[in-house]
């Protein structure tokens, strides 16, 4: 993650946990120097904003293809670190870590695709080095090991830590030198060909602007119908918001 040393690479799509990740790996006193680079997908590019914690500033590239911001299949993320020859020299691609959602992986990983169009989850889990089995306070044991069992019939090589809140001892997230171009090769053999990829219009994004203050009561209210409707569906759910009565956002 450091300049002219291994860089770590964090996949998955929203509400999995990773901005909560990222700050706490960016929070944390390891004496590291850390560079986040979002590759946004959407209109309304918020990570920069919601990533606060520490001194490190956010570059962040809006309106992605959701393709290459990772939130689909993570191959056109690894293939930057090989097709560049200045970040060759410069940088050693250490892990690719996947969080999965252990509420919703089930549903997604059994979600029917377009033809031509693989399944997201399936992808992330198969090039996954390290695998964070997030949110495991929501499911019983027994769903947790049938969730295992699950991730390791997709990757059988990825490791595979049971967390809440993302919090995983850091020495098990960077500097592992995880990664391994021949088992991607093994997964995808034409990894490092110039391919075009397919694109899945099933995934959009809706950005909401507005002014003034927000009743914190009536938008949990909201978001709580909409995730009992919708939460399978959703891939990403984030916000800044001016709560009425508060000072903090």
């Amino acid at each position: 993650m450091c300049s002219g040393g291994p860089a770590g690479e964090q996949d998955t799509a929203g509400h999995r946990g990773k901005t909560t990740l990222v700050n706490y790996i960016l929070s944390e006193n390891h004496g590291k120097k850390i560079a986040v680079v979002e590759n946004e997908f959407g209109e309304v590019g918020i990570d920069d904003a919601l990533v606060m914690q520490a001194q490190e500033e956010i570059f962040e590239m809006n309106n992605g293809c959701v393709c290459c911001t990772g939130l689909a299949d993570p191959a056109p993320v690894l293939q930057t670190f090989f097709v560049d020859d200045d970040l060759q020299e410069s940088f050693q691609l250490d892990a690719l870590i996947t969080v999965v959602d252990a509420k919703h992986i089930l549903q997604h990983l059994d979600e029917a695709k377009p033809e031509g169009v693989e399944n997201e989850s399936v992808e992330q889990i198969a090039f996954a080095d390290r695998i964070l089995l997030n949110k495991t306070d929501l499911v019983e044991a027994e769903e947790q090991a049938a969730i295992k069992s699950r991730i390791k019939a997709i990757n059988k090589f990825a490791e595979v830590i049971e967390c809440s809140y993302g919090r995983v001892p850091l020495q098990q997230l960077l500097g592992i030198q995880a990664f391994s171009l021949d088992r991607v090769l093994a997964v995808e053999p034409d990894f490092l060909e110039d391919k075009e990829h397919e694109h899945d219009s099933s995934i959009s994004s809706v950005g909401i602007e507005r002014e003034g203050l927000c009743d914190m009561a009536l938008l949990q209210q909201w978001l709580g119908g909409l995730l009992r409707e919708q939460g399978a569906d959703l891939f990403r759910s984030k916000g800044v918001l001016a709560v009425q009565g508060s000072d903090d956002r």
